[in-house]
């Protein structure tokens, strides 16, 4: 387990913004997922490398998702698209990350970035 519930959907070719906001969305709030999921679309290039968008739960399509990532790894290894113990390189809109999967651990090595810097006043509550 990730920590967080994910739907992992291999595909044979790349979805489009609206593909995949119609399809997360559908797939997300489906009647199976009482609590929704994060559903990640994963298109196979090698059994080292693929390409993976993301629609998280709550929020929509979003850059990237590290558990995202480590769950369509898993997922692939388990059904033998993607080989144990080797970093897979996955590609998401936000950047690329290595996931590695022992069959007992997941790896994740990637960069970080800030993406926002913000100020919070103090509320009364």
């Amino acid at each position: 387990s990730m920590g967080n519930p994910h739907a992992v959907i291999f595909i044979k070719d790349q979805l489009n913004d609206d593909e995949l906001n119609m399809y997360g969305s559908t797939i997300e709030s489906h009647r199976k997922f009482p609590s929704k999921v994060n559903v990640e679309f994963v298109k196979v290039i090698s059994d080292e490398e693929s390409i993976l968008r993301v629609f998280e739960r709550g929020v929509g399509r979003t850059n990237a998702c590290g558990t995202g990532a480590c769950a369509s790894v898993v997922a692939g290894t388990i059904i033998g698209l993607f080989k144990k113990n080797t970093p897979i390189t996955v590609h998401n809109d936000g950047g690329d990350l290595k996931i590695t999967y022992t069959g007992k651990k997941v790896l994740m090595d990637g960069p970080i970035e800030r993406v926002f810097k913000g100020v919070i006043e103090k509320i009364e509550i």
